[in-house]
């Protein structure tokens, strides 16, 4: 592979795609073409799902309908960082995306606006990630560099490709940036103006991408400092205009990207930045660890690791992955670092490709033992860095390792052999991107593919029964209504020009404060609920109730029906009376299930004197009562066994819920309203 073995940093050329000709044109042309079929492949399932925006989707959306209107945006959606810790709540640091995706959405739709959006952002990067090793390094560091995207690609699944979710979107945005700022560090300062753009998208995503995104351009800024500082040593001048005007034209894309933020800052009571530092300094919420974060290092530059694999979950991450792949991740490390030091002459590009690929595996590390210790740990986007890692550390093995094959082949008895490498990496390249086309995982659907039916019909059944003139407040009950099925009737809502209301700490955190409630006795209200199958109860008109199938059937309203009365009798035994767990119970959950698991058990079994429904229609609460963990009170274990025995769902939602009941009320009134009080109204 062409190495770059210019001194002088300021003259270091950079290769021109439109100089290519005959085979070598054709070879980076069906490279390109090949780039993009992963992307095709997920527009075309996700349009064969029915996608709709849901959940953190459908809140996305909303806000990128606001982008034109007199409350635009000014951080990304909320983060749960309140959660942890000293319990302060912060926001994801820009509302780039929410700008990006305005006019897309109004122009196209729910459908094909978020989706062709979220594929030309990603497959941007890609490609832009490929031509600039071909600027920096040539056509076949381009074509390994291919194979490689090809596999980041399949292995991250194509779901990622189109997904407009926030911390999905931090996957392809780092990669550019990471491979971006590698080239303004060899000198190439034409990139700036891009870097600048594609950085600052990235780090306003998501909190787990802005420290690795922070950390990389500050090495590119030090590495330019340093860089200039030597050559003026030296005695060597950069060609007038080299450097200062692309650093003019990033900094004003820089101060425009942000320039939203730093209102908010100057606003906000505290600024989102001035939270961002107060939960980065707070030390009291429990982390993985950094042994974590050495494992996340192992499963990104080990053989065997995220390149070879598809359909991961955090999980992969954070556990060991035994002492051999640690030690060949070891081993890479060490190829790393001598590269780094001895091709810094030979090829200053390739030692600065190791070099950044070194940075970003010291950066995940730490900001991978800094991942919260929760039910959050085993989502796989708070460790999309790992592909990035991945990616930079094979390619600079690789084009290192070409020079050593190139003279290999050249002693073969044809002299021609050496030719066959280009080709031959683009049918690697075409094998991987044949089996983005065949390989049907589970990552290469959206997690709520579930909802989408019953979603459709939920907006229509709104619509048509509201009062599209009148406000409409929408309150939420159950896990998938809270999570998905009312963030999407909001964002349909407003995409409908009606005027939404939602209770004033969801409209201060996600849906903007021009949307917190007001009372009037016009106001509508829309109560989504989520459960498991039980009869739907509750005030107004019941608009929709079906189950997560194929449709309500009366064997399901029989299931139902015998659900419902048995927790019914079940409950009337426990409400109200203390619960007194038998000797040893807590002891015993702890060694049957996960930590996280068994203290969720812990709590529900408590919850039974107060919501005993909600508790008993856990499976496992079933199972732990049925094992004796509760000494008192008595619970008749007939109708335990009886209520285990009851079919399980044709399926169920994506946080668990068997059922969708949605009620409309003349007036604000909701017997589960949790966050606002409610006042009962006359009609």
């Amino acid at each position: 592979m062409n190495d770059l073995t210019e001194t002088n940093w300021f003259a270091r050329p950079s290769r021109r795609l439109r100089d290519l000709v005959g085979r070598d044109r054709q070879l980076a042309i069906a490279m390109f073409v090949l780039l993009v079929v992963p992307f095709v492949v997920a527009v075309v399932r996700s349009y064969h799902d029915h996608w709709i925006p849901s959940g953190d989707e459908a809140n996305i959306a909303t806000r990128a309908l606001d982008v034109f209107s007199r409350h635009p945006p000014l951080t990304g959606l909320p983060s749960t960082s309140g959660l942890y810790g000293d319990l302060i709540s912060t926001n994801h640091p820009g509302p780039m995306e929410f700008y990006l995706l305005a006019i897309p959405l109004r122009l196209l739709g729910m459908t094909w606006g978020p989706l062709l959006t979220a594929a030309a952002i990603n497959a941007a990067g890609v490609l832009i990630a490929a031509w600039v090793f071909f600027r920096r390094l040539g056509l076949n560091a381009m074509l390994w560099a291919g194979v490689l995207l090809l596999a980041v690609m399949f292995s991250g699944g194509t779901a990622v490709l189109v997904d407009t979710l926030s911390s999905n979107m931090t996957m392809y945005s780092l990669l550019c940036t990471a491979v971006l700022v590698w080239a303004v560090i060899d000198g190439d300062f034409r990139l700036l103006p891009l870097t600048a753009f594609v950085a600052s998208y990235a780090a306003q995503q998501h909190l787990a991408n802005a420290l690795l995104v922070f950390v990389l351009v500050a090495v590119m800024l030090i590495a330019i400092v340093v860089q200039l500082a030597a050559a003026r040593r030296k005695h060597v001048s950069a060609p007038r205009g080299t450097l200062r005007p692309w650093l003019l034209v990033s900094t004003a894309i820089f101060a425009v990207c942000w320039s939203p933020v730093l209102v908010q800052q100057f606003t906000g009571h505290p600024g989102n930045l001035t939270a961002i530092v107060r939960f980065a300094r707070d030390n009291t919420r429990p982390t993985l660890g950094f042994s974590a974060g050495l494992h996340q290092v192992v499963h990104a530059i080990a053989p065997n690791g995220v390149l070879t694999r598809t359909d991961t979950t955090g999980n992969f991450f954070i556990f060991s992955a035994g002492a051999l792949r640690t030690v060949l991740a070891i081993a890479v490390v060490v190829v790393l670092g001598a590269i780094l030091v001895g091709q810094r002459r030979r090829s200053p590009a390739l030692a600065r490709l190791a070099g950044v690929a070194l940075v970003l595996l010291v950066a995940g590390a730490v900001n991978g033992s800094n991942v919260p210790r929760s039910f959050e740990s085993s989502r796989v986007n708070l460790y999309r860095w790992t592909w990035t890692a991945a990616l930079l550390t094979w390619a600079a093995i690789g084009i290192a390792v070409a020079p050593l094959l190139r003279r290999a082949l050249e002693r073969a008895p044809s002299a021609r052999t050496w030719r066959v490498v280009a080709p031959a990496l683009l049918v690697v390249s075409a094998l991987i991107a044949g089996s983005v086309v065949v390989v049907n995982d589970k990552d290469d659907h959206n997690r709520e593919v579930k909802e989408f039916a019953i979603e459709r019909r939920l907006d229509r059944a709104v619509l048509s029964h509201i009062n599209r003139n009148a406000p409409v407040l929408v309150t939420e009950v159950g896990t998938d209504a809270t999570l998905s099925l009312a963030p999407q009737l909001i964002f349909r809502l407003v995409q409908a020009g009606v005027r939404v209301e939602v209770p004033q700490s969801d409209a201060d955190t996600i849906y903007g404060k021009q949307r917190s409630y007001h009372w009037t006795k016009k106001i509508q209200t829309i109560q989504v609920s989520s459960e498991l199958a039980r009869t739907p109860t509750g005030p107004g008109a019941l608009l929709l109730w079906e189950p997560y199938g194929p449709g309500r059937t009366a064997e399901f309203n029989d299931l139902v029906a015998r659900r419902t009365k048995l927790l019914d009798e079940l409950a009337s035994e426990v409400k109200g009376k203390e619960i007194v767990l038998a000797p040893g119970a807590i002891e015993r959950i702890d060694r049957a299930y996960p930590a996280l698991e068994a203290l969720a058990l812990t709590r529900a079994l408590g919850r039974m004197q107060t919501d005993p429904v909600a508790a008993l229609a856990s499976p496992t609460v079933q199972k732990l009562l049925r094992q004796g963990v509760v000494q008192s009170p008595t619970l008749d274990q007939g109708k335990l066994l009886q209520l285990a025995l009851i079919p399980p769902y044709s399926r169920r939602g994506t946080y668990g819920n068997d059922q969708v009941d949605v009620h409309l009320l003349d007036a604000f009134y909701s017997a589960y309203c949790n966050k606002v009080t409610c006042f009962p109204l006359s009609s």
